[in-house]
Protein backbone atom coordinates (compact mmCIF):
# COMPACT_ATOMS: atom_id res chain seq x y z
CA UNK A 1 0.00 0.00 0.00
CA UNK A 2 1.15 3.38 -0.95
CA UNK A 3 0.46 6.48 1.70
CA UNK A 4 0.14 9.51 1.56
CA UNK A 5 0.72 12.38 4.17
CA UNK A 6 -1.54 15.09 3.53
CA UNK A 7 -0.76 18.22 6.36
CA UNK A 8 -3.68 21.10 6.30
CA UNK A 9 -5.22 22.43 9.50
CA UNK A 10 -7.95 23.11 7.01
CA UNK A 11 -9.63 19.91 7.92
CA UNK A 12 -12.81 20.00 5.43
CA UNK A 13 -10.53 20.88 2.59
CA UNK A 14 -8.05 18.11 3.12
CA UNK A 15 -10.95 15.60 3.40
CA UNK A 16 -11.95 16.49 0.61
CA UNK A 17 -8.08 16.44 -1.14
CA UNK A 18 -8.20 12.98 0.18
CA UNK A 19 -11.03 11.88 -1.03
CA UNK A 20 -11.19 12.98 -4.86
CA UNK A 21 -6.97 11.28 -4.86
CA UNK A 22 -8.62 8.14 -3.50
CA UNK A 23 -11.71 8.08 -5.51
CA UNK A 24 -9.05 8.46 -8.69
CA UNK A 25 -6.23 6.77 -7.35
CA UNK A 26 -5.82 2.78 -7.10
CA UNK A 27 -3.55 1.28 -3.96
CA UNK A 28 -2.84 4.50 -2.07
CA UNK A 29 -3.79 4.92 1.46
CA UNK A 30 -4.55 8.96 2.07
CA UNK A 31 -3.74 10.40 5.91
CA UNK A 32 -4.23 13.50 7.09
CA UNK A 33 -2.61 15.85 9.67
CA UNK A 34 -5.07 17.78 10.36
CA UNK A 35 -3.81 19.06 14.07
CA UNK A 36 -0.26 20.62 14.59
CA UNK A 37 0.23 17.20 17.74
CA UNK A 38 -0.79 14.89 15.24
CA UNK A 39 1.91 15.43 12.50
CA UNK A 40 4.81 13.67 14.78
CA UNK A 41 2.82 11.11 15.73
CA UNK A 42 1.99 10.11 12.16
CA UNK A 43 5.36 10.69 11.20
CA UNK A 44 6.19 7.39 13.73
CA UNK A 45 3.23 5.35 12.76
CA UNK A 46 3.51 5.06 8.99
CA UNK A 47 6.34 4.79 6.32
CA UNK A 48 5.10 7.34 3.63
CA UNK A 49 5.59 7.90 0.17
CA UNK A 50 4.92 11.41 -0.77
CA UNK A 51 4.08 14.20 1.51
CA UNK A 52 0.86 16.77 0.12
CA UNK A 53 1.43 20.09 2.57
CA UNK A 54 0.35 22.94 2.43
CA UNK A 55 2.60 26.08 2.74
CA UNK A 56 0.47 27.98 5.07
CA UNK A 57 -0.67 26.73 7.95
CA UNK A 58 -2.44 28.02 10.89
CA UNK A 59 -3.07 26.88 14.01
CA UNK A 60 -5.47 26.75 17.12
CA UNK A 61 -4.29 30.31 17.86
CA UNK A 62 -4.89 31.44 13.97
CA UNK A 63 -1.13 32.39 14.09
CA UNK A 64 0.37 31.87 10.71
CA UNK A 65 2.57 29.10 10.52
CA UNK A 66 4.88 28.24 7.05
CA UNK A 67 4.16 24.64 6.12
CA UNK A 68 8.29 25.12 4.55
CA UNK A 69 9.33 23.64 8.54
CA UNK A 70 7.33 20.59 8.45
CA UNK A 71 8.84 20.13 4.71
CA UNK A 72 12.68 21.26 6.04
CA UNK A 73 12.19 18.34 9.01
CA UNK A 74 11.57 16.14 5.96
CA UNK A 75 14.77 16.63 4.57
CA UNK A 76 16.96 16.47 7.00
CA UNK A 77 15.11 12.69 7.75
CA UNK A 78 17.45 10.52 6.01
CA UNK A 79 14.08 8.21 5.32
CA UNK A 80 12.64 10.96 3.33
CA UNK A 81 15.45 13.42 2.42
CA UNK A 82 15.06 12.33 -1.18
CA UNK A 83 10.72 11.48 -0.55
CA UNK A 84 8.23 13.71 -3.23
CA UNK A 85 6.49 16.88 -1.40
CA UNK A 86 3.97 18.37 -3.43
CA UNK A 87 2.79 21.84 -1.77
CA UNK A 88 -0.38 24.16 -1.82
CA UNK A 89 -1.49 27.77 -0.82
CA UNK A 90 -4.70 29.74 -1.46
CA UNK A 91 -2.08 32.36 -1.63
CA UNK A 92 0.67 32.92 -4.09
CA UNK A 93 3.68 31.49 -2.46
CA UNK A 94 6.70 34.06 -4.31
CA UNK A 95 9.46 32.15 -3.06
CA UNK A 96 10.74 29.70 -5.77
CA UNK A 97 14.21 29.75 -4.13
CA UNK A 98 13.09 28.25 -0.85
CA UNK A 99 11.06 25.55 -3.20
CA UNK A 100 14.30 24.55 -4.89
CA UNK A 101 15.96 24.17 -1.83
CA UNK A 102 13.89 22.03 -0.09
CA UNK A 103 13.69 19.74 -3.50
CA UNK A 104 9.72 20.62 -3.67
CA UNK A 105 8.15 18.55 -6.66
CA UNK A 106 5.25 21.04 -7.87
CA UNK A 107 3.69 23.54 -6.20
CA UNK A 108 -0.33 24.57 -6.94
CA UNK A 109 -2.35 27.57 -5.71
CA UNK A 110 -5.44 27.26 -4.26
CA UNK A 111 -8.29 26.74 -6.48
CA UNK A 112 -6.19 24.75 -8.63
CA UNK A 113 -7.44 21.95 -11.30
CA UNK A 114 -8.38 18.58 -9.81
CA UNK A 115 -7.84 16.72 -12.78
CA UNK A 116 -3.69 18.49 -13.30
CA UNK A 117 -3.47 17.81 -9.22
CA UNK A 118 -4.69 13.99 -9.72
CA UNK A 119 -2.06 13.54 -12.28
CA UNK A 120 0.92 15.37 -10.52
CA UNK A 121 0.33 13.04 -7.78
CA UNK A 122 -0.57 9.90 -10.06
CA UNK A 123 2.87 10.53 -11.34
CA UNK A 124 4.69 10.63 -8.20
CA UNK A 125 3.01 7.13 -6.95
CA UNK A 126 4.29 5.72 -10.00
CA UNK A 127 7.64 6.91 -10.03
CA UNK A 128 8.02 5.57 -6.19
CA UNK A 129 6.78 1.93 -7.01
CA UNK A 130 9.01 2.14 -10.08
CA UNK A 131 11.85 3.16 -7.67
CA UNK A 132 10.95 0.94 -5.09
CA UNK A 133 10.70 -2.65 -7.61
CA UNK A 134 14.57 -1.57 -8.85
CA UNK A 135 15.60 -0.62 -5.63
CA UNK A 136 17.43 2.57 -7.30
CA UNK A 137 18.64 5.45 -5.39
CA UNK A 138 18.21 8.21 -6.23
CA UNK A 139 19.36 11.85 -6.31
CA UNK A 140 19.11 15.49 -6.75
CA UNK A 141 21.33 17.88 -8.04
CA UNK A 142 20.35 21.98 -8.73
CA UNK A 143 22.10 23.59 -11.62
CA UNK A 144 21.67 27.29 -11.67
CA UNK A 145 17.93 27.65 -11.54
CA UNK A 146 17.36 23.51 -12.39
CA UNK A 147 16.56 20.93 -10.49
CA UNK A 148 17.84 17.14 -11.54
CA UNK A 149 16.52 14.03 -10.75
CA UNK A 150 18.28 10.83 -11.36
CA UNK A 151 19.52 7.78 -10.26
CA UNK A 152 22.77 6.39 -9.05
CA UNK A 153 23.07 4.34 -11.69
CA UNK A 154 23.31 7.19 -14.88
CA UNK A 155 26.43 8.49 -12.92
CA UNK A 156 29.65 7.51 -14.78
CA UNK A 157 32.33 10.49 -13.10
CA UNK A 158 32.20 13.10 -11.11
CA UNK A 159 34.72 16.21 -12.51
CA UNK A 160 36.87 18.29 -9.90
CA UNK A 161 37.31 21.45 -11.67
CA UNK A 162 38.93 24.80 -9.98
CA UNK A 163 35.69 26.83 -8.81
CA UNK A 164 32.98 23.44 -10.40
CA UNK A 165 32.40 20.45 -10.77
CA UNK A 166 30.36 18.24 -13.60
CA UNK A 167 28.70 15.18 -12.93
CA UNK A 168 29.14 13.31 -16.05
CA UNK A 169 25.78 11.00 -17.31
CA UNK A 170 24.86 9.23 -20.92
CA UNK A 171 23.34 11.77 -23.01
CA UNK A 172 23.74 14.59 -20.76
CA UNK A 173 26.62 16.58 -18.22
CA UNK A 174 25.41 18.86 -15.27
CA UNK A 175 27.53 21.12 -13.84
CA UNK A 176 27.18 22.50 -10.18
CA UNK A 177 29.01 24.08 -7.19
CA UNK A 178 31.34 22.28 -4.99
CA UNK A 179 29.12 22.78 -2.47
CA UNK A 180 25.95 20.64 -4.23
CA UNK A 181 28.08 17.60 -5.32
CA UNK A 182 29.55 17.19 -2.00
CA UNK A 183 25.71 16.32 -0.37
CA UNK A 184 25.67 13.74 -2.91
CA UNK A 185 29.14 11.95 -2.58
CA UNK A 186 27.98 11.57 1.35
CA UNK A 187 25.48 9.22 -0.27
CA UNK A 188 27.10 7.28 -2.66
CA UNK A 189 27.10 3.87 -2.77
CA UNK A 190 31.40 3.06 -1.62
CA UNK A 191 31.41 0.16 -3.03
CA UNK A 192 30.96 1.20 -6.62
CA UNK A 193 33.00 4.94 -6.58
CA UNK A 194 36.75 5.25 -6.39
CA UNK A 195 38.85 8.36 -6.21
CA UNK A 196 41.32 8.57 -9.59
CA UNK A 197 43.34 11.44 -9.39
CA UNK A 198 42.28 15.14 -8.41
CA UNK A 199 39.44 15.22 -7.16
CA UNK A 200 37.48 13.04 -9.93
CA UNK A 201 35.55 9.96 -9.08
CA UNK A 202 34.41 6.97 -11.19
CA UNK A 203 31.44 4.49 -11.19
CA UNK A 204 33.68 1.21 -11.18
CA UNK A 205 30.72 -0.48 -12.30
CA UNK A 206 30.68 1.20 -15.83
CA UNK A 207 34.42 1.43 -16.44
CA UNK A 208 35.01 0.02 -20.04
CA UNK A 209 38.46 -0.35 -18.97
CA UNK A 210 42.15 0.99 -17.06
CA UNK A 211 44.74 2.13 -18.72
CA UNK A 212 47.70 2.43 -16.95
CA UNK A 213 50.11 3.17 -19.73
CA UNK A 214 48.26 5.99 -20.62
CA UNK A 215 47.18 5.91 -17.18
CA UNK A 216 43.51 7.10 -17.98
CA UNK A 217 39.68 5.35 -17.39
CA UNK A 218 37.52 4.67 -20.42
CA UNK A 219 33.81 4.99 -19.11
CA UNK A 220 30.84 3.73 -20.76
CA UNK A 221 28.64 5.86 -22.76
CA UNK A 222 30.40 9.18 -21.64
CA UNK A 223 33.52 11.47 -24.02
CA UNK A 224 34.90 11.90 -20.72
CA UNK A 225 38.00 10.31 -20.34
CA UNK A 226 39.34 10.67 -16.55
CA UNK A 227 42.69 10.98 -15.62
CA UNK A 228 44.82 8.62 -13.28
CA UNK A 229 46.93 9.98 -10.61
CA UNK A 230 49.72 8.21 -9.02
CA UNK A 231 47.67 7.95 -5.70
CA UNK A 232 44.28 7.31 -7.57
CA UNK A 233 46.51 4.22 -9.18
CA UNK A 234 46.82 2.93 -6.00
CA UNK A 235 43.13 3.74 -4.70
CA UNK A 236 41.87 1.65 -7.82
CA UNK A 237 44.60 -1.28 -7.59
CA UNK A 238 43.19 -1.82 -3.72
CA UNK A 239 39.80 -1.39 -5.29
CA UNK A 240 40.03 -4.49 -7.80
CA UNK A 241 42.02 -6.53 -5.67
CA UNK A 242 39.41 -6.16 -2.68
CA UNK A 243 36.16 -6.63 -5.46
CA UNK A 244 38.58 -9.95 -6.07
CA UNK A 245 39.33 -10.65 -2.40
CA UNK A 246 42.97 -11.43 -3.53
CA UNK A 247 45.47 -9.73 -0.81
CA UNK A 248 48.41 -11.13 -2.60
CA UNK A 249 47.65 -9.94 -5.51
CA UNK A 250 47.04 -6.31 -4.32
CA UNK A 251 50.68 -6.98 -2.74
CA UNK A 252 52.12 -8.01 -5.83
CA UNK A 253 50.51 -4.79 -8.01
CA UNK A 254 52.09 -2.37 -5.43
CA UNK A 255 55.37 -4.05 -5.64
CA UNK A 256 55.85 -3.64 -9.02
CA UNK A 257 53.44 -0.45 -9.42
CA UNK A 258 55.97 2.21 -11.46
Amino acid sequence: MFNILIIDFDADFAGKLAKSLADNIEGVKIIVGSKQNDVDTLLRRLDYGLFIINALLKNDNKMTAFGFAFADKLRHCDKYKYTDIIMYSKNYMDNPIRLRQLHIMDFFEVPFDMEEFIRVVRFAVGRYMTLRSCDEKMHYLKSGDVLYHFPESDIRCIEYKKRTCVVHMPGRDIECTRAEIEEIIDYLDKDAFVECGRGDIICTKNVEYYDFIEMKVVLRDIGYTPRITRTGKEKIYKKICEEKENVTNYRRLFDNKK
